[in-house]
């Protein structure tokens, strides 16, 4: 905000929020998205800034001026690694929300941990609670959309490799929803399900977050792409948030 009220200055400016979910609901009403589609900006953040948000907080937690120190020192006060590297990308790589989600892991093990630093071993223990909070934080995100996805998710991928093309991905939400009688009867009476085949779904588990697609080494989420297309030869793998309530296999 210091940053806006610079280059603005004393005119008026109104900002507004908006969770990718909300956004998702927007957007699949095209009246109301046209009329200020071209004023949205997509924000995103990479392991390097979701470090720095980390930083900042211990820095101010123990009174230090956050410029003077590097990342690496100022994480030493408060977490015990060996490199630092890898410690960091072990945090990073479960949040999908930004920041919210690396403050909301780092503190959960920062209470399991008490007066002792911060292991990868109170990251463990605090992982498949945190993953089962963003299965279910779907239906915060799209309920309004996509009713009950939060347990359709499961019931297609519990138990799913990490990585899979998008074909065997559709062939399997065929096989566990479109081909189940049980799971037919049950989301028949919502029309994101009953007017969808079995392509269509896949991709929705893109755009509700829970699978990235593989581009140029880089593995890209509805997050950070919602427009991005899914060809029949992508790579798709599970996010990192997920994979424990899902109990995929490597």
């Amino acid at each position: 905000m210091v940053h806006i009220n610079r280059i603005f200055e004393d005119r008026l400016h109104v900002l507004l929020f908006l969770k990718h979910g909300l956004w998702r609901y927007i957007y699949e009403k095209p009246q109301e998205y046209n009329k200020f589609h071209s004023v949205i900006q997509h924000l995103s953040w990479n392991d390097e800034q979701l470090i720095e948000i980390i930083s900042g907080r211990i820095a101010w937690r123990h009174g230090r001026a956050y410029e003077e120190l590097d990342a690496k020192t100022l994480w030493a006060m408060e977490f015990q690694f060996d490199d630092f590297s890898s410690f960091t990308r072990q945090f990073t790589e479960v949040c999908l929300s930004g920041p919210r989600d690396m403050i909301d892991l780092c503190n959960h093990c920062a209470e399991l941990a008490g007066d002792k630093p911060i292991t990868l071993k109170e990251r463990e223990t605090v992982l498949p609670e945190y993953s089962q909070r963003k299965l279910y934080g779907i239906r915060a995100d799209f309920g309004n959309i996509y009713s009950n996805v939060e347990n359709f998710i499961p019931r297609v991928l519990r138990g799913a490799d990490i990585e899979m093309n998008f074909e065997t991905m559709a062939q399997i939400v065929e096989r566990k929803s479109l081909l189940d009688d049980s799971v037919k009867r049950t989301y028949d009476q919502y029309p994101w399900f009953r007017l969808s085949d079995r392509e269509r779904l896949a991709k929705l588990i893109y755009e509700v977050g829970v699978v990235g697609v593989v581009d140029l080494g880089q593995v890209v989420y509805a997050t950070e792409d919602p427009f991005r297309q899914i060809y029949e030869e992508d790579l798709l793998i599970i996010h990192p948030a997920f994979r424990s309530a899902l109990k995929t296999i490597l």
